[in-house]
């Protein structure tokens, strides 16, 4: 915990781009809560002057989009939080790029890392948080999330709809959520499509 916080950068009394990238390197205590983020990432941009926060991160962990957007904007949140309490930032945007294949799904690193992500390294989307006066006595804060095309929204919500689908039935059990993993694999509940049928299993029982 002390150690922790000593090497958390504290990006509201000063922003830098060494600043920046110490914050992203050890992570950000904000809350009750602590973020880390990607190892992979850039800044494009810190500077006191302008206003300005950008960084650029590549997500290896994300199975999928809908894992992608959840992260993403944790890590976003975390770093926008910190950042625009300092009177001199009033804009901080997070880009977030995954490696995908040539069937645009995204990779990410499997067994702890040992494997790492492969394909095409591609922007998914990016997290704009700013901040404005509406008065004297009012601050306001705002999040947009732009730059995601209709393949990245139509697959987040096909994910969004395959995990609700359980969590609004009453009669899904949790021994029924494991059946259907062992029947067609934990792909299911990513929005993907399964990636084993009950025949597979037939065979391996034989």
């Amino acid at each position: 915990g002390v150690m922790r916080r000593l090497n958390t950068a504290n990006l509201s009394e000063s922003v830098s781009v060494d600043t920046v990238s110490t914050a992203l390197k050890g992570g950000l205590e904000w809350g009750n809560g602590f973020t880390q983020f990607p190892l992979d990432f850039s800044v494009d941009e810190a500077d006191e002057r302008t206003g300005t926060v950008e960084v650029t991160v590549l997500d290896t962990s994300s199975a999928n989009e809908l894992e992608l957007l959840s992260n993403g904007q944790i890590q976003a949140a975390a770093l926008a939080t910190n950042a625009l309490l300092n009177d001199k930032i009033d804009r901080v945007v997070y880009n977030v790029h995954a490696y995908i294949d040539e069937d645009s799904n995204i990779q990410h690193d499997s067994f702890f890392g040992m494997f790492p992500a492969r394909g095409h390294q591609s922007a998914i989307l990016t997290f704009v948080w700013t901040k404005s006066s509406s008065n004297a006595t009012s601050i306001d804060w705002k999040m947009r999330i732009v730059s995601m095309d209709d393949t990245i929204a139509e697959r987040i919500q096909k994910q969004v709809n395959s995990v609700s689908s359980l969590i609004e039935d009453p009669s899904v059990s949790q021994t029924k959520i494991d059946e259907e993993h062992r029947l067609h694999g934990r792909e299911i509940f990513h929005g993907g499509k399964p990636d084993r049928t009950p025949s597979d299993l037939l065979e391996q029982d034989k």
